[in-house]
């Protein structure tokens, strides 16, 4: 009788135990594993989401354009040029307090009715054929030869570079060899009635820079460049004057 009495109240206090138990969950009480975990998740989420915002509100990389009535500006560069302009044409150094430094491939294509163009020193890349189709141009003034200063071993450092490859009317067709390699050539279409060129910046003249350009009458050029100057730089054209 004693054991049996003893087993029933074991059983009354299991069963007690498990009510309590049932009821902790139903009401919250021994889920906080569970709720931490959320509250976790949650806060993570949201720091994620917190980034996400944070990057679209960013500005935009791409520069702002504006404009006069003779160049198209697109941040430090000349993006274009006004195809009606005519006359002796000077690059600004600046616009809007940023120093212009890139003219763009085929900047003044088409603008056949410019007679001089100076280029300022704050220029520090030139695209190819940017000023293809200048077919009135007679004077240019430029900091380098080719694309950039100081380049060399390849066709971006031929004068004719800035002219480009396309043919256009008034355009007149030479070949520049920009090393000594077999099939080491350009050709390029230089205005046929440019007669002056000066450079003011230069420190490199590379194989054949000049090379066949007959229609040239004087080439001016800065005594930095005097040091360097590749084998045919001035084969078939003006000889030089160093300033």
């Amino acid at each position: 009788m004693k054991k049996r009495f003893i087993l029933i109240l074991s059983l009354i206090f299991a069963l007690c135990l498990c009510s309590l138990t049932a009821c902790g969950g139903l009401f919250g009480f021994g889920s906080g594993g569970n709720g931490g975990s959320y509250n976790s998740g949650s806060s993570s989420g949201s720091g994620g989401n917190g980034g996400n915002n944070s990057g679209s509100g960013g500005g935009s990389s791409t520069p702002k354009e504006d404009s006069d009535d003779t160049f198209i500006y697109s941040g430090a560069s000349v993006k274009a040029a006004n195809t009606s302009i005519s006359g002796a044409i000077t690059i600004p150094a600046e616009r809007n307090g940023t120093p212009i430094d890139t003219i763009p491939a085929d900047a003044f294509k088409g603008c056949n009715a410019i007679t001089s163009i100076v280029v300022p020193e704050s220029v520090t890349t030139i695209g190819e054929g940017a000023f293809s189709g200048c077919s009135s141009l007679r004077s240019i003034t430029l900091p380098f030869v080719g694309s950039q200063k100081g380049n060399s071993g390849t066709s971006t450092a031929c004068f004719g570079y800035i002219f480009g490859e396309d043919s256009y009317q008034g355009g007149t067709k030479i070949r520049q060899i920009y090393n000594t390699g077999i099939g080491q050539f350009e050709d390029f279409y230089i205005p046929s009635i440019l007669r002056n060129v000066t450079i003011t910046s230069e420190t490199v003249l590379c194989y054949g820079a000049f090379q066949n350009c007959s229609m040239l009458q004087t080439i001016t050029i800065n005594k930095g460049a005097q040091n360097s100057v590749g084998e045919k730089a001035f084969e078939n054209t003006a000889k030089p004057t160093w300033v």
